[in-house]
């Protein structure tokens, strides 16, 4: 169904838009749009983190795939450990590191959403698209985070860095799992040689870490951000490791892995141009994005100040801030097409009443306790 004029007064709007390929600019792309549609921005006119939808370059990244990997980062508090220490070994080996809060994915990122950005499915194992991808080399997630960034207009996803991979593997234990001194537990929370059947699965299967993050142990390994090298002597503010070898880094073990690969501390280095294998996959990591000021948001968005109370968006972090924003602006816009095409096109107007009837029961779901009774 046409969901809108093609005379230059609306463009159609469905789930996904694709901008035209001379819209490089972000500008450009707002300009568009905004000739498209007046009255709301599917778009954010603040620096908007994430959830825009609106890929550039003519590629097309569906909002409700980048609304999902954005709902399935979780924030990791900061804290100080002992880096690089298996338990019982001489502390001597490893070094005391600080880890400034993150965010990082609650799954291995998944076949269906490499796809959604990239294009194609590089994988072995391809029976669902909720397993995790495999056959990428470090370069290639770089090149899946570079095309993820583009589509939310900010350099905000990337890899987690070897010691904050650490750090959320721990989760705040002193065990070789995060989870437990027993091996004997490890089925419980990771498919490795033991339980796998040889074969990589469905990510979220298995038991979390304390932190509710899934798969930290076996499935595929996963790629840091780190150069391969010794751990830096002395204690460290998220060590960036060695500037540049000929190695990137692997950590957690896969679905082909026996117990030990699987501990916290376990690394193994690969080319990061030509190392693809079918056990090797990798997981997201973000910067968490400086607060958004309630009373300056509300004067771009309005609606805001009608649905959230200001104490509640104020305990949010930057990252639930902006999708809150994205999502009301998203219902706005929804429902002041459903208006425009009352009398025009009832079929038409009744389709956008639908939209925004599901994306405010998204915003109740997720942010029921910051909204205005």
């Amino acid at each position: 169904m046409d969901m809108g004029k093609r005379d230059g007064t609306c463009i159609p709007i469905e789930e996904e838009v694709t901008i035209p390929r001379f819209s490089d600019d972000r500008t450009v792309a707002r300009s568009y749009l905004r000739r498209g549609c007046g009255s709301w921005l599917v778009i954010l006119s603040l620096s908007t983190l994430m959830l825009s939808g609106f890929p550039v370059r003519g590629e097309t990244v569906q909002h409700s795939m980048l609304q999902a990997i954005a709902a399935n980062m979780v924030e990791v508090p900061g804290g100080t450990y002992m880096m690089g220490v298996r338990p019982g070994d001489d502390k001597k080996q490893g070094h005391w590191v600080k880890v400034e809060p993150f965010l990082i994915g609650r799954y291995e990122v998944t076949q269906r959403e490499y796809e959604a950005v990239i294009g194609k499915n590089p994988s072995f194992f391809k029976s669902d698209p909720s397993l995790p991808v495999e056959q990428v080399s470090w370069a290639d997630a770089q090149e899946f985070i570079k095309e993820l960034n583009a589509s939310v207009s900010e350099e905000v996803y990337r890899l987690p860095a070897e010691a904050e991979w650490e750090y959320i593997c721990l989760a705040a234990s002193k065990n070789e799992y995060g989870f437990s001194k027993a091996e004997d537990q490890l089925a419980q929370y990771a498919w490795y040689e033991a339980n796998s059947q040889g074969n990589t699965h469905l990510v979220g299967q298995l038991k979390p870490n304390p932190w509710g993050l899934y798969d930290i142990h076996g499935n595929v390994w996963e790629w840091v951000q780190d150069w391969h090298g010794d751990f830096p002597a002395g204690a460290a503010t998220t060590p960036e490791g060695q500037t540049k070898v000929q190695f990137r880094i692997l950590r957690g073990g896969g679905y082909d892995s026996p117990d030990g690969n699987c501990r916290s501390h376990n690394r193994r280095s690969y080319s990061p141009v030509n190392a693809r294998a079918k056990s090797v996959g990798f997981r997201l990591a973000a910067t968490i994005p400086a607060k958004v000021i309630f009373r300056e948001a509300v004067i771009d968005y309005p609606l805001l100040g009608e649905m959230a109370n200001e104490n509640g968006f104020n305990s949010l972090n930057g990252m639930e801030q902006r999708a809150l924003i994205s999502m009301i602006d998203r219902y706005a816009f929804f429902v002041a097409e459903a208006k425009y095409y009352r009398t025009e096109s009832p079929a038409t107007s009744l389709a956008y009443s639908q939209r925004a009837d599901s994306v405010k029961k998204e915003i109740q779901i997720r942010f029921g306790h910051v909204l205005n009774r």
